[in-house]
C-alpha cells in the first residue's frame, strides 16, 4: 500500500477518535461532535490557506500581506462556521419555551466545551497530513483550491442535515457514535481523495482476484 494512502487512512482514523474519545470518556453529546467537526472544517481551511498564501510560488503574497489576507479570510469563514453551530443547537434544542434565549445557551455551552485541545491536535493531524501527503504524492495538485472548499462545504451541509435526522432519534452511543461518526467517515471517504481512494479499492480488487485464482 503506498505511503500516501496510509496517511489517508491513518488521518481519517485519527480525526474520528477526537469526538469518540469525548463521548466516551467527557461524556460529550451529539452538540459537541457536531463542533469537532466544524473545527476541524477550520483546520482544513487554516493549513490550505496558509500554504496557499505563504508557501506556493505561484500564489503567495509579501509575509505582511499574507498574514493580511488569511485573517481577513478567516473573520466570514469563523463566522459561517460559528452560524452553522447554532443553526445546530438550535435544532438540537428545540422548545415551546419563548423566554428561552436560544443563543445565550449556545454561548455558555461553549463556555464550557474546551476546544482548544481538541483544535491543537485536529490542527497537528491537519499539517502532518497535508504537508507530508503534498510531499510524497507524486501526482499532489496544488492549487486544488475547488477540492479544499468542497470538502470543507460537504462537511458543514453533513452537519447540519445530520443533526436533523438525528434529532428524531434518542441521543445515546448505541445510535449516535455508529452512526453519525460512521457516516462522516464514509463521507470524507468518497469526497477527500477520489485518487487514493480509486487507487485504495483498484488495488484491493487486484488481491481479491489473485486470492481467487
Amino acid at each position: 500500500m503506498e505511503l500516501s494512502v496510509k496517511l489517508s487512512l491513518a488521518r481519517l482514523i485519527l480525526v474520528q477518535l477526537v469526538p469518540i474519545i469525548g463521548v466516551v470518556f467527557f461524556g460529550w453529546d451529539l452538540f459537541e461532535i457536531m463542533m469537532i467537526y466544524l473545527v476541524e472544517s477550520m483546520c482544513i481551511y487554516i493549513v490550505y490557506n496558509f500554504d496557499h498564501y505563504f508557501l506556493q510560488p505561484k500564489t503567495r503574497y509579501p509575509a505582511p500581506f499574507a498574514l493580511l489576507q488569511l485573517g481577513l479570510s478567516l473573520l466570514p469563514f469563523g463566522g459561517i462556521l460559528l452560524a452553522n453551530g447554532l443553526v445546530v443547537f438550535y435544532v438540537l434544542n428545540q422548545t415551546d419555551d419563548v423566554n428561552i434565549d436560544i443563543p445565550e445557551l449556545f454561548a455558555r455551552r461553549l463556555e464550557n466545551l474546551n476546544l482548544v485541545v481538541p483544535f491543537i491536535t485536529l490542527f497537528v493531524l491537519e499539517i502532518v497530513s497535508y504537508f507530508l501527503k503534498k510531499r510524497l504524492d507524486k501526482n499532489h495538485t496544488n492549487n486544488s483550491q475547488w477540492r479544499v472548499y468542497r470538502r470543507i462545504l460537504y462537511t458543514t451541509v453533513f452537519i447540519a442535515v445530520g443533526s436533523i435526522i438525528l434529532s428524531f432519534f434518542p441521543r445515546n452511543l448505541f445510535i449516535m457514535v455508529p452512526f453519525f461518526i460512521g457516516l462522516k467517515m464514509t463521507m470524507e471517504f468518497s469526497t477527500e481523495d477520489k485518487r487514493v481512494w480509486n487507487n485504495l479499492r483498484h488495488r484491493l480488487m487486484q488481491r481479491k482476484r489473485k486470492s481467487a485464482q
